[in-house]
């Protein structure tokens, strides 16, 4: 396992069904996990991202004690802000003569094979104090202004958020997710939601960081 001083640095892996990547603690399998059912602290497995290393930035790393092997990647944007994950190994368990891609199964198992990453096998990097807001634990409580408790953020299929009882695509809403993803424990904002339909007034909820 590799020990990190500060676990705010870790992305992520959202899959297309609004699901993490994650490890089975004492098997070592990766799988997808639903976010309401990760650990509260969140899943085992991230993109780690050392902008020192010129030769392999990009790495995926776990939090579990077990020695896991783990496939070299390089992440390509193809649709901001989804990722296909190419694998480079050329050896090894995950080695291939030809170009493989890291893709999950709509049942949640993990392929390393894939000739092609379709979109439904593409990913978001999601930061840490981001994601922790959809998994249990109550990190995240939202109000309207007059006190009312809202849902909070449900990571959803089609890289779509639920939040505040309303649903959007991720990508249409990229600050107000860094917004609440900067939000420290114990802080509050309010922020504006986007309208759904023209002409509607936008609304204005409160969130707190618990």
């Amino acid at each position: 396992m590799t020990e990190i001083a500060n676990r705010k640095n870790e992305l992520w892996l959202l899959d297309w069904f609004g699901r993490f990547l994650d490890c089975h603690p004492e098997s070592g399998t990766i799988f997808a996990v639903e976010s309401g059912l990760c650990p509260k602290e969140g899943p085992a497995i991230f993109l780690e991202i050392d902008s020192e290393n010129r030769e392999q930035p990009f790495s995926l790393k776990s939090q579990i004690p077990t020695p896991l092997c783990l496939p070299q990647i390089w992440p390509e944007v193809q649709e901001i802000p989804s990722l296909a994950l190419q694998i480079l190994d050329v050896e090894g368990p995950f080695g291939s003569a030809s170009p493989t891609w890291l893709g999950v199964t709509p049942e949640g198992a993990v392929r390393y094979d894939n000739p092609k990453a379709q979109d439904w096998e593409k990913f978001i990097a999601v930061p840490r104090m981001l994601g922790l807001c959809g998994v249990k634990g109550e990190h995240l409580r939202v109000e309207d202004m007059q006190g009312n408790i809202l849902p909070g953020v449900r990571w959803l299929s089609g890289f779509q958020i639920g939040f505040a009882g309303q649903s959007y695509a991720i990508r249409d809403v990229l600050p107000l997710l860094a917004i609440l993803g900067a939000l420290e424990k114990g802080e509050s904002r309010d922020v504006m939601l986007p309208s759904q339909r023209a002409g509607e007034p936008e609304q204005s909820v409160r969130v707190v960081r618990t």
